[in-house]
């Protein structure tokens, strides 16, 4: 895992100084990638993920805010475990993947510092496909529904580009309620 990490982080600084070594552009582009974290029950039957991220800033120039489109995927691991202890329910809970697609509005609270705090908020759709196996047969599953996020980072200079490390809550609307992710992500924007 942390071999797989580095690998990306050093793929992800060789790209993005490619790319920032170009002419200004009025939009910016990102990459990025990091943990994705599971709270409450949850946790019981699942395990911490990994988030991958892609970006496309618009910065408005006068209104301090810049909109930013986001695909995401995340891949969270099961832990392998029934929901309740077999015969009365026989249904256990294996991996899941979110692909995510969300427009942000993000506002810079310090847009001048060399370290710019920022908060993001938006909303989306997104793709939920799980794996489980119900009375010995493996099941999948697929569900595409609206959400949310919202979220605080803090954008900082790296040579030409900017560096960021950001923590955001996706709230996902789904029939039998909500579902929420809470991804650590920290990439480049070139």
């Amino acid at each position: 895992m942390n071999r797989f990490c580095s690998l990306l982080a050093g793929a992800l600084l060789v790209v993005a100084a490619t790319l920032g070594a170009q002419t200004r552009r009025s939009f910016n582009l990102g990459l990025g990638a990091g943990l994705t974290v599971l709270t409450g029950e949850d946790r019981d039957f699942f395990k911490d993920g990994l988030n991958l991220q892609g970006s496309v800033a618009v910065p408005l120039r006068n209104a301090g805010i810049d909109l930013r489109f986001d695909l995401g995927y995340q891949s969270i691991g099961g832990k392998d475990r029934f929901t309740a202890p077999p015969p009365s329910d026989s249904l256990r809970l294996g991996d899941f993947n979110v692909i995510s697609l969300t427009a942000n509005a993000q506002y810079y609270a310090s847009p001048t510092a060399p370290a710019r705090v920022y908060l993001i908020a938006g909303l989306g759709l997104y793709r939920v496909e799980a794996n489980a196996v119900h009375y010995g047969q493996s099941v999948k599953g697929s569900t595409t529904d609206f959400g949310a996020a919202g979220g605080v980072g803090v954008s900082f200079r790296l040579g030409g580009m900017r560096g960021f490390l950001e923590g955001r809550i996706h709230n996902i609307f789904g029939e039998g309620g909500s579902a929420q992710l809470y991804p650590i992500t920290l990439g480049v924007m070139f």
